[in-house]
């Protein structure tokens, strides 16, 4: 089972990013179910942590290309990624 290249995850945050450290985790929730081919992929209410930092440049929260994926049975999948809002 899996998602194409540039399958988006909707997700919401758990808690909120803090822009005054250098780092920081972002910790989501899938909000929808994921599908592909029928299949579902990652159900709704599956976590997503990755970690955000400062774009001074742009003056804005950047986040880092790696997140883990963690299924509510426990298994980790790790995958690359870019954080949007809309």
């Amino acid at each position: 089972v899996y998602a194409p290249f540039g399958r988006l995850v909707p997700c919401e945050l758990v808690i909120t990013v803090d822009s005054s450290r250098i780092q920081t985790p972002i910790v989501g929730l899938v909000t929808e179910d994921v599908w592909h081919d029928s299949q579902l992929v990652i159900p709704a209410g599956t976590e997503v942590h990755g970690t955000a930092q400062v774009d001074r440049s742009r003056e804005r929260i950047a986040s880092q290309n790696q997140w883990v994926i963690v299924f509510q049975d426990g298994r980790e999948l790790r995958v690359s990624g870019l954080a949007l809002n809309q």
